[in-house]
C-alpha cells in the first residue's frame, strides 16, 4: 500500500513551490493517458502489475467533469500454497463525475472522481477457468492531483496522479473464482487498487478571443479584425488567392501567376518602374528611361540581339553576328567587317584590300600565292603543283624530300595534316613500279643521338605503313632512319631543325 501511495505524495510536495494562476476548466474537452501499477489482494497473496488507462473528459462547470474510462491489465500472480491465479483480458470501462475544485494552488487542481463501471475478462487458476469476469459492476473511488500548464490561451497540458480504489458489487468478492461461503464476505474479498502517472492534453470550447465565430483552439488566425469576413479555419478571405487577404487587397482579381509578385497591397510590383509588372516582366531589370517591348525588354530595332540603347551600329545588316556595341564583327581580324568582307577566310597578318581579299603575295616564289599555298616554304626550283606543293616524281637515282609529311612531338604518329603529300607519294609510286625506294628518317640534334636514331627509324616505318595502306607495294619500300646525322640545315636555329626533321624518297 505504501509503495502506491508514494508518487502522490511527491506531487502534493510540489504545491508550496507554485504559485501561478489555475487555467480554467470550464466547457474544455480533454483526453488523458496514464500507466502505473495495480495491486490484487485475495484468496492468492498480494501481488502487484502494470495497468494502463486512457479517457475523454468533458468540463460543463470549472469545479465539475464527467469522464469516460477505459484500462488494460492482466494479473499475474506466483504460486502460493501450491496454487496459481490470473487473469485474461482483464479491462474495464466505466463512466465517472470528477469533482474538481479551484483552490489556490496555482497549476495545481485535487480532485476526487467516482462513478459506474464494469469489468470484462476471464479469471484462472491452475490454468483453469474459475470465473467470468465480463459485466462485474462496481464503483471506482479515485482520488487524485493533476497538474495544469498552459500552452495557449486555449490549450492546456497536465500531468497527474490518482490513487483508485474500489467499492465492490455484485459477486466482486469472486475475482479469482474463490469465495468461501462460511468467510466474512470483507475479510474473504478479492480487492484491487490502482496507482497510474499520466498526461492530459485539453482543448477550450468556447473562447474566441477575436469574435470571429471560431473558437481559439481551432482558429488557425487569431486577432481577425472585426467585421472581416473569414473561412471556416477563422482566416480573413483571399479570393484571388495572392496571399493578401480581401480586407487589404486593393487589387483584388490578381492572375495567380503574379502571385509572389505582389506589394503587401495585393498588388503586382513593377521593380524597374517600366510599365511591366514583375511577373510578366523577362528584363527585370531594364534602366530608367529606357524604351521595352511587351515582355519588359528593351527594343532592338535591328534585331542583332544588341538593344538599342546600347547598339552604336543601329542599322546592322540581318545576318551577320555583332560585338558588344551592336557592331558587325571581323571574323578573320583582317580589318575589314564582316558584311563588307568578300573573303571572309582570310590568313592572320595577310594584306587584303578594302573589301577582305587578299593582296597577291607568294612568299617562297612557287608561283602560287600564299593565300592557296598549302606547302608554304617550297625549296626554290621545285616544281609545284596547283596547291602549291612540290610535284613528286619517282626516278631512279633522285633524291627527293617529302613536304608537308608532319609528327606529333616527339612520338611517330602521323598528324592527319600529313595526308595530301603522303596520298601524292602513293600515286607516284604506283607510277613507278620498278623502282626501289628508302624511306629516309632524320631527326634534329635535340636530345640524346641513340634515341633520335629510333624515332627516325619509327617515323619511316610509319610511312612505310601508311603509304601500303594506301596501296604501295610493300617490296618496293624500305624504311631506315638515321637520326640527326646529314643535316641539310643549321641545327642552331629553330627554322633549320625544322628542315633537318624530315622524310626523303631515295630511289634506287
Amino acid at each position: 500500500m505504501k509503495k502506491f501511495l508514494l508518487p502522490i505524495g511527491l506531487l502534493a510536495g510540489l504545491v508550496a513551490t507554485v504559485g501561478a494562476e489555475t487555467p480554467e476548466l470550464k466547457q474544455t474537452i480533454g483526453i488523458g493517458a496514464g500507466i502505473g501499477a495495480q495491486r490484487y489482494y485475495g484468496s492468492f497473496g498480494d501481488q502487484g502489475t502494470i495497468y494502463g488507462r486512457g479517457f475523454l473528459v468533458y468540463h460543463p462547470l470549472e469545479w465539475l467533469g464527467t469522464r469516460l474510462t477505459a484500462g488494460y491489465g492482466d494479473i499475474e500472480n506466483d504460486k502460493q500454497d501450491g496454487n496459481k491465479f490470473e487473469t485474461d483480458w482483464f479491462s474495464n470501462a466505466g463512466l465517472d463525475l470528477v469533482l474538481q475544485p479551484k483552490i489556490g494552488l496555482g497549476g495545481f487542481r485535487p480532485y476526487l472522481a467516482s462513478g459506474l463501471s464494469t469489468t470484462f475478462g476471464t479469471a484462472y487458476v491452475n490454468d483453469k477457468v474459475t470465473g467470468d469476469l465480463d459485466w462485474n459492476l462496481y464503483m471506482p473511488v479515485e482520488l487524485g492531483l493533476e497538474y495544469l500548464i498552459p500552452v495557449s490561451s486555449n490549450w492546456t497540458v497536465s500531468v497527474w496522479g490518482a490513487y483508485e480504489n474500489y467499492v465492490h458489487m455484485d459477486m466482486w468478492d469472486k475475482l479469482d473464482g474463490v469465495a468461501p461461503a462460511d468467510a466474512d464476505y470483507f475479510d474473504t474479498r478479492d480487492d484491487l487498487q490502482k496507482v497510474t502517472l499520466g498526461v492530459t492534453v485539453r482543448m477550450g470550447l468556447k473562447k474566441d478571443a477575436d469574435k470571429d465565430g471560431v473558437i481559439d483552439a481551432l482558429d488557425q488566425c487569431p486577432g481577425t479584425p472585426k467585421g472581416v469576413k473569414i473561412d471556416l479555419k477563422g482566416c480573413p478571405l483571399d479570393g484571388d488567392k495572392d496571399g493578401v487577404a480581401d480586407y487589404k487587397d486593393k487589387c483584388a482579381a490578381t492572375p495567380a501567376a503574379a502571385v509572389g509578385y505582389l506589394d503587401t497591397l495585393g498588388c503586382p510590383l513593377d521593380g524597374d518602374k517600366d510599365g511591366i509588372a514583375d511577373y510578366l516582366d523577362k528584363c527585370s531589370s531594364t534602366p530608367a528611361g529606357v524604351r521595352v517591348d511587351g515582355n519588359g525588354c528593351p527594343v532592338d530595332g535591328d534585331k542583332d540581339g544588341v538593344a538599342d540603347y546600347k547598339d552604336k551600329c543601329a542599322n546592322s545588316p540581318a545576318g551577320f553576328k555583332v560585338d558588344a556595341n551592336g557592331c558587325t564583327i571581323d571574323t578573320d581580324k583582317d580589318g575589314v567587317a564582316d558584311d563588307k568582307d568578300k573573303c571572309a577566310a582570310t590568313q592572320a597578318g595577310t594584306k587584303v584590300d578594302a573589301v577582305g581579299c587578299p593582296i597577291a603575295k607568294d612568299t617562297d616564289k612557287d608561283g602560287v600565292i600564299d593565300e592557296k599555298d598549302k606547302c608554304a616554304g617550297t625549296k626554290a626550283g621545285d616544281k609545284v603543283d596547283s596547291t602549291g606543293c612540290t610535284i613528286i616524281v619517282i626516278e631512279k637515282g633522285t633524291k627527293l624530300t617529302l613536304d608537308g609529311i608532319f609528327f606529333k612531338s616527339g612520338l611517330a604518329k602521323i598528324d592527319p595534316a600529313s595526308a595530301p603529300t603522303l596520298a601524292r607519294a602513293a600515286a607516284a609510286l604506283a607510277k613507278a613500279p620498278d623502282v626501289s625506294v628508302e624511306i629516309a628518317g632524320f631527326t634534329d640534334n635535340k636530345g640524346k643521338p641513340a634515341a633520335n636514331k629510333k624515332l627516325s627509324q619509327d617515323r619511316a616505318n610509319s610511312v612505310k605503313a601508311y603509304l601500303v595502306k594506301l596501296g604501295a607495294n610493300a617490296k618496293q619500300l624500305k624504311a631506315v632512319g638515321y637520326g640527326q646525322a646529314e643535316p641539310v640545315a643549321d641545327n642552331t636555329t629553330e627554322d633549320g631543325r625544322k628542315q633537318n626533321r624530315r622524310i626523303e624518297f631515295r630511289v634506287k
